[in-house]
């Protein structure tokens, strides 16, 4: 009986890839030669001094890299195209004719849409799996690099985990959607937005109001978890550094898992859906007020950023209102308007109010985080405040004094247990020192209008960074760091000086 079931949903996958031979055939083509580009631009080198500048990479041994993109290229161009085998494949939920065929089948909606599943595989994954094996295999042969055969395996998941992405976007766009045009570009919207707005929004509410910046992987990594963000992992240093390969493959992994949920959850709307709601633009009214919130949401974001609010606001209010029109099946009169334009104005106050609340909250409390000195390697720390407008530069630091630290730093080293005492010295200096008071509506204003850190009234034009560095990072860019940034104003910057002085050794005075 299971294998009759299974015979019976092969066969229905087979018809739907008979009926998809040009989408099939371009899959294969841009599988098939963005494969033999990467297996001919994949090479593997005896390296000495292959350090890049990231002291924690070894200095000798086989180094895989690739020589060019084009591979690549179309390999990821291959996993974009699976929106388009999926709309073919899920054609009977904006097709009349194709679902009239399909519902009077002997099949249920289950069926289906196990059949469905099985063709996108089919078209559009299978291929991929085979090429990124073939990749793998041949690749490392010709190179005679097996021993780095972990750092083209990730790759080759980065870009199953960003194809089957795609899938899972956009099987659960199209099971909202009635129209083929909508299906398409509510899927485009909403993998742009579920990848990019969640870190920038992040980045926003936390890292700006707070003044706290991490290392750039660490921030990204809980993001990295579902969408296009995946695409980190492809980072080459997280191949060499051997726990973050592991914990790069976790977050792939889980990358996958999180698509499979999203197609596993789109089901029970798939299930739901019927030959009357085909051609209707947007099928559940939900999810056109969610879309049309997180998109919002997402171009409010990318305003503030930019600063031209004007500009800004004015672009998004006219994308707002002409998707409005095109989806509005009854006639449009001025109530409609006025109910758009409400809408608009709470998506608008909705964001204000989020930003409000991280900006005089210092990011939700961020502003309290600090690095956890006893973390191994974590060896040197400092203090800069530069007082405006006078432009006073003053510099406090500590090193411990290990063999990684510099010779022209060892006048300011000391040993580990000092280290830990001053770091905690400098902890209740900046304790006492940032407290949000300079936060107010006058310096709200002024963030929204402005494209700098937080606002900066006439009376807290000095600044004050704490930086703590890893002892095996030379450039603070590529590797693990700490920055936290402030303002004061002239009474609290003197008594910081004062004491940061008493703390730690003053290396550097000057005036602009």
């Amino acid at each position: 009986m299971a294998q009759t079931y299974l015979k019976k949903i092969d066969l229905a996958s087979k018809a739907e890839c008979r009926n998809r031979r040009k989408i099939r055939l371009i899959l294969l083509i841009l599988t098939i030669a963005g494969s033999l580009f990467e297996i001919t631009e994949y090479k593997v080198r005896w390296a000495e001094d292959f350090n890049y500048n990231y002291a924690y990479l070894p200095t000798s041994g086989n180094q895989p890299s690739f020589d060019g993109f084009l591979g690549i290229f179309l390999m990821f161009v291959a996993a974009a195209c699976g929106l388009f085998a999926v709309h073919g494949v899920f054609s009977d939920l904006t097709s009349k004719q194709v679902s009239d065929v399909q519902l009077s089948l002997p099949m249920s909606a289950k069926d289906r849409f196990l059949s469905k599943l099985l063709a996108v595989f089919k078209l559009h994954l299978l291929p991929m799996m085979i090429g990124g094996a073939a990749v793998i295999v041949i690749g490392s042969a010709v190179q005679n690099g097996f021993d780095c055969m972990g750092y083209i395996v990730r790759f080759q998941l980065v870009t199953f985990a960003c194809a089957l992405f795609v899938d899972a976007i956009s099987i659960f766009c199209i099971s909202c959607c009635g129209a083929k045009a909508e299906g398409i570009y509510t899927s485009i919207i909403t993998g742009c937005c579920v990848t990019f707005t969640p870190i920038l929004l992040v980045n926003l509410t936390t890292n700006r109001f707070s003044g706290v910046s991490n290392t750039l992987i660490s921030f990204k990594k809980p993001f990295t978890l579902f969408g296009g963000m995946v695409i980190s992992w492809a980072e080459k240093e997280y191949f060499i550094n051997a726990s973050a390969y592991v914990e790069g493959i976790l977050y792939i992994i889980g990358n996958i898992i999180a698509s499979c949920l999203l197609i596993f959850a789109t089901y029970f709307i798939y299930r739901r859906r019927d030959g009357r709601q085909v051609g209707k633009p947007i099928v559940y009214g939900l999810f056109l007020e969610l879309f049309m919130l997180w998109g919002l949401i997402s171009l409010f974001t990318i305003v503030f950023f930019t600063g031209g609010w004007l500009i800004g606001l004015t672009i998004s209010a006219i994308i707002c209102i002409v998707i409005r029109i095109v989806l509005a099946r009854a006639k449009i009169t001025p109530v409609h308007f006025l109910a758009w334009v409400l809408k608009y104005a709470a998506a608008l106050a909705l964001f204000i109010v989020v930003v409000a609340a991280a900006y005089f909250t210092g990011g939700f409390g961020c502003y309290k985080l600090r690095p956890h000195i006893y973390q191994e390697g974590i060896t040197t720390f400092q203090v800069e405040t530069s007082e405006r407008p006078n432009g006073k530069y003053r510099c406090f630091q500590s090193v411990c004094n290990v063999s990684s630290a510099d010779a022209d730093d060892q006048a300011t080293a000391v040993s580990p247990d000092e280290l830990r005492e001053k770091y905690e010295e400098i902890n209740a200096l900046i304790d006492d020192h940032y407290t949000l008071s300079d936060r107010s509506l006058k310096g709200f204003l002024y963030v929204l209008s402005t494209t700098n850190m937080v606002g900066v009234s006439s009376e807290t034009e000095n600044s004050v960074r704490v930086t703590v560095t890893h002892s095996d990072v030379k450039d603070v860019d590529s590797g693990d760091y700490y920055n936290l940034s402030f303002w004061v104003n002239d009474e609290q910057l003197q008594q910081l000086n004062e004491r940061a002085g008493s703390i730690l050794q003053e290396i550097e005075y000057y005036e602009r």
